[in-house]
């Protein structure tokens, strides 16, 4: 659900279509980051400070497409706050994890050493920091 942007998707609403039955809903979802949070801005930066975030990753998701796809209803959105607590090594795993991210190399390391200090300025007496997303649900029915 999170990777719907990767699909070309008319053609990916119509062959969830194609095996749902009559009345049977689909969600697809997003986390977004806040645009509000410190922490969470600065993890942001530190990554485009590297060179990482495609375009793909930035792409607003446009809900109309199910609607234009003739097979669902209209979808109905529901949003609701997300936070995610990590660790040192849970932030830099949270990074890593991406696939737009350097991972080795001068920039890889480069980021390691933003994301360290980011840790430090945002982390709370218990060693955690928690970045801040809005989680979006795009829920339809199977006309």
């Amino acid at each position: 659900a999170q990777e719907f942007h990767w699909f070309r998707q008319p053609e990916a609403l119509v062959e969830v279509a194609r095996i749902l039955k009559p009345g049977r809903r689909v969600a697809i979802m997003s986390n977004r980051r806040s645009m509000r949070d410190p922490l969470t801005l600065g993890y942001r930066q530190a990554i485009l400070d590297v060179g990482g975030e495609i375009a793909e990753e930035r792409m607003a998701f446009d809900p109309a497409v199910i609607t234009r796809s003739g097979v669902f209803s209209p979808p109905e959105r529901v949003a609701f706050p997300n936070a995610h607590r990590l660790d040192l090594d849970g932030l830099i795993g949270r990074a890593r994890s991406a696939s737009y991210v350097p991972k080795s190399g001068p920039e890889g390391e480069r980021l390691l050493g933003l994301l360290r200090a980011l840790h430090a300025a945002h982390a709370g007496a218990d060693g955690f920091v928690t970045m801040i997303y809005e989680t979006e649900v795009y829920r339809a029915t199977k006309i």
